[in-house]
């Protein structure tokens, strides 16, 4: 990442410098610290798609080993749950950060998509431990 995104380090800690509270809901009394101005920081967003995107090929490559060496089916399903958030995040992040410069909306999606990897996980192990009956 260092390498593609060489002022990266200087980028990151612009990101975290402009962070403030915010409003939530606009009329709420809800803060919550976001960054003051989300569309300058597309370079971090990008990076941390990048990141999402070459650790979610490593996990189904992973995955693949996993299958053949025959690991433990809690390990593939934790396997295949995490391929999904993070190809999730990927998707998420390009959506919402670089597209649209959405703060809350991005981590209410990832929230989202925690409940749904774990669903994910918990459907294979069923699936898998109703095959070996």
């Amino acid at each position: 990442m260092f390498i593609i995104h060489p002022n990266l380090i200087d980028q990151i800690g612009n990101f975290f410098n402009d962070f403030k509270l915010v409003n939530v809901a606009g009329q709420s009394n809800i803060m919550l610290p976001a960054p003051a101005s989300v569309a300058l920081h597309v370079d971090v967003y990008s990076a941390a798609f990048q990141f999402s995107i070459a650790w979610g090929v490593f996990l189904v490559a992973m995955l693949v080993v996993r299958f053949a060496l025959n690991s433990p089916t809690r390990k593939k399903a934790e396997n295949i749950s995490d391929i999904i958030f993070w190809f999730g995040a990927a998707y998420l992040n390009q959506t919402w950060l670089i597209n649209n410069a959405e703060w809350f909306e991005f981590w209410v999606m990832i929230v989202i998509l925690l409940g749904v990897s774990l669903i994910v996980r918990a459907a294979y192990l069923a699936a898998a431990g109703s095959m070996r009956r």
